[in-house]
C-alpha cells in the first residue's frame, strides 16, 4: 500500500510567489518492514519524514536550500549511522521519488544523503 495524498495547500505569501504543500501519509513498509505509520510533508525545497521504527518515532528531514539532512532532529554529519538508520534515509528517497514528482527535491536529496555517507566512509 502507498502513500495517498491528503490535502494540497496553495499558501499565499506577499514577498515570494505562491508555494504548493503537499502531505501524504501511510505505511512504508516495503522492503523496510518496521517502518509503520508514517506521514511524508513537502513544502518548497524542504521535505519531512516521520514514522515508528522500532517503537519509536522517528523524523527525517531535508533542506534542500542549506542542503542539510537530519535525522531525529540531529545533523546526520553529527551522528553515527546504523545500517537500519541507513536504510531509512535511502526509502525517504525513494518515497520523494514515487510520491513527489516533477522536483529536483529527490535527486538533490539523494546527492546530499550520498556525500553524507562518503565523507563518514559508509
Amino acid at each position: 500500500m502507498g502513500f495517498k495524498e491528503e490535502k494540497q495547500v496553495v499558501s499565499q505569501e506577499s514577498t515570494e510567489p505562491p508555494k504548493r504543500s503537499w502531505v501524504a501519509s501511510g505505511w512504508m513498509g516495503r522492503g523496510l518492514p518496521s517502518l509503520v505509520d508514517s506521514k511524508l510533508f513537502v513544502h518548497g525545497n524542504r521535505a519531512t519524514l516521520t514514522f515508528i521504527v522500532n517503537k519509536s518515532v522517528a523524523s527525517i528531514h531535508y533542506d534542500q536550500g542549506t542542503e542539510t539532512i537530519y535525522y531525529k532532529g540531529r545533523n546526520l554529519t553529527n551522528l553515527h549511522l546504523s545500517d537500519e538508520q541507513i536504510g531509512c534515509l535511502f526509502r525517504f528517497a525513494e518515497l520523494l521519488q514515487e510520491n513527489y514528482t516533477g522536483s529536483d527535491l529527490a535527486r538533490d536529496y539523494l546527492a546530499c544523503l550520498n556525500r553524507v555517507l562518503s565523507s563518514k566512509r559508509l
